[in-house]
């Protein structure tokens, strides 16, 4: 609830003192076409066994325990499970209230973040908070006191590009210094 009210909060500064950028011709035109193509396909793949499988393998591979060797077959099980998602079809094809199709949609976005979320990982060679690397034991303030940003680059077959924003300790009283976790 805390992050929950801090995220709307910072949601609605952004949005009353941003500035767009104009929107193209035919803005949905992108939405439109995935959701066309879904509805059209004759694919034989099933969204919801791509689903349990995407959730079982990035539970065991990326999961709170984790090492890179498991993490880099995880890259390969994502580039199978996108490859299977472009033959999803989709049974109910109505136009209304149709679950069929959304969690077809919503597969796509998942595999997405999957993919960055396991690059990430992957990129980040230490343990942190919650996330505990068996191969990278400690914390390490130096290397890697800084967000990880994952970004789709659109001009290089869709592969993920790691980038890096300064963590801002401005604010901070003594007691909520970063440190590592000690039990």
């Amino acid at each position: 609830m805390v992050f929950g009210r801090r995220a709307g909060i910072s949601a609605a500064k952004y949005a009353r003192d941003a500035d767009y950028g104009r929107l193209g011709e035919d803005p949905e035109a992108e939405t439109r076409e995935l959701i066309a193509g879904l509805k059209n396909s004759s694919g034989k793949e099933n969204a919801a066994a791509i689903r349990k499988e995407l959730q079982e393998t990035m539970m065991n591979n990326v999961g709170i325990f984790r090492n890179g060797p498991d993490m880099e077959k995880q890259v390969e099980i994502l580039k199978e499970l996108k490859a299977r998602y472009q033959n999803v079809g989709v049974a109910d094809v109505s136009a209304k209230f149709n679950g069929d199709l959304i969690d077809a949609v919503e597969l796509g976005f998942l595999l997405d973040c999957a993919e960055a979320m396991t690059a990430s990982a992957v990129n980040r060679t230490e343990s942190r908070g919650a996330h505990e690397r068996e191969d990278y034991t400690t914390r390490d303030d130096k290397n890697w006191l800084k967000h990880t940003m994952a970004y789709k680059d659109m001009n290089n077959d869709g592969n993920v590009l790691i980038g890096y924003k300064p963590v801002a300790l401005k604010g901070y009283t003594r007691s909520f210094e970063p440190k590592a976790r000690v039990y």
